[in-house]
């Protein structure tokens, strides 16, 4: 990990691997953008009516064109153009639906005040968009905020008393929250899309030793990624030098973990495990890490307490399997090396199989309202994540639920 040696390179290090995870900064092509409003030709029939506006009233059209290019921008520079244009790209579909109610009317002899005329195709309107984009039936997922983490926050703000000299590091996701929850400042946060500080946040979720996440924590706390640069810093292993010898502030770090953040592994996997002299992902086997190193939540059927035995699925799915817990075997395959079952925050049954052919951990979580059984590779398992959310192993941290 960090204790690794690398080529040296002379150019500049590149922190660019985040930006494969960060939706609003999704480039999207054409067809996806027009997609991204609703169905395609919903989509066009909107951009054709933009158009016919436009040649209608050029001199509007040009004092408003920025929004109604915004699209444009988001092939360009991400998707978060998106939320500006949608409005005025919807107006486009309006002004053709009207234009064409106009000329029908008007070519079938009808006269109606064009009060009642806006009236009727504004129902309609509104009718049509709730069918076709149909915006009751989208399936929304869990937001990554619960309210027992807005909870944390709080209890941070009275852990810490209004220290001056605390901070907390989590997920970026979580950056605005926790300030104001907190009223303490946070290493990482929403407006924080393009920092160098998530691969060394990454590294520190998913590092092999809690001594490499400490160091890595204080590292950024103490303002030293800013520096990378003006130290001459440009090669990893000269990097890595760094993050355990320089001299490190004093301040207290709380360093939240939620079981929410599992849904993102796969990201920090992706980060952490980033070719930063290359700029490139580091892959095993032509593998990317964020392939291979998550950790999967399963839905069990309860244990025979005699063989050991139980059958498996991976939530969303629907194929069971059989987990064979006393010999290390999934359908008969030896695919666990090891099964790890923690209550109350103490590993009560640890056991590895020497012949498994695969490094995947099958870790069972009692807790004393639930119990959550996880499928992981073996580095997600000893990832600090792993040790001090799950594992209750501490070494050097402070544990507070």
């Amino acid at each position: 990990y960090f204790n690794k040696s690398t080529p040296l390179d002379e150019t500049n290090l590149d922190f660019n691997s985040i930006y494969q995870f960060v939706f609003e900064l999704q480039k999207l092509s054409a067809t996806e953008v027009l997609r991204a409003y609703g169905p395609l030709p919903l989509s066009i029939l909107c951009l054709f009516g933009l158009a016919m506006w436009g040649i209608s009233q050029p001199t509007k059209f040009i004092g408003l064109a920025p929004l109604s290019l915004f699209f444009i921008l988001s092939i360009l520079l991400g998707q978060r153009a998106l939320f500006y244009s949608v409005p005025f790209f919807l107006f486009g579909g309006a002004y053709f639906f009207n234009f064409f109610t106009f000329k029908v009317l008007d070519k079938i002899n009808i006269s109606l005040k064009t009060e009642y005329i806006y009236f009727i195709t504004t129902i309609f309107l509104i009718s049509f968009l709730a069918y076709s984009i149909k915006p009751l039936n989208k399936n929304v997922s869990i937001t990554i905020i619960m309210n027992d983490i807005l909870e944390s926050f709080v209890e941070i703000k009275k852990i810490s008393n209004n220290e001056k000299k605390s901070i907390i590091a989590t997920e970026w996701s979580y950056g605005y929250q926790a300030m104001f929850y907190s009223d303490l400042p946070t290493l990482l946060d929403g407006g924080s899309a393009d920092s160098p500080r998530h691969y060394f946040m990454s590294r520190a979720i998913m590092a092999p030793s809690l001594d490499e996440t400490y160091n890595t924590l204080k590292y950024i706390a103490s303002g030293h990624v800013e520096k990378l640069n003006e130290k001459g810093i440009n090669n990893f292993e000269s990097l890595a030098k760094d993050v355990f010898n320089s001299k490190k502030s004093d301040v207290d770090i709380y360093f939240v973990l939620t079981g929410l953040m599992q849904d993102l592994m796969h990201a920090y996997a992706y980060n952490a495990y980033w070719d930063i002299e290359n700029n490139r992902p580091i892959k095993f086997n032509e593998t990317t890490a964020d392939k291979l190193l998550v950790m999967n939540s399963l839905d069990c059927e309860k244990l025979d307490p005699v063989t050991l035995i139980t059958t498996c699925h991976f939530e969303g799915s629907d194929k069971k399997e059989e987990y064979d817990l006393s010999k290390g075997l999934v359908d008969g395959e030896p695919f666990l090396s090891r099964v790890v079952q923690v209550k109350n925050n103490e590993v009560t049954f640890d056991e590895e199989y020497e012949d498994s052919s695969y490094n995947l951990v099958f870790q069972i979580i009692n807790r004393e309202d639930e119990t959550n059984v996880y499928l992981m590779h073996e580095a997600v398992y000893n990832s600090s994540y792993n040790k001090l959310l799950h594992l209750n192993i501490k070494d050097g941290f402070e544990l507070v639920y």
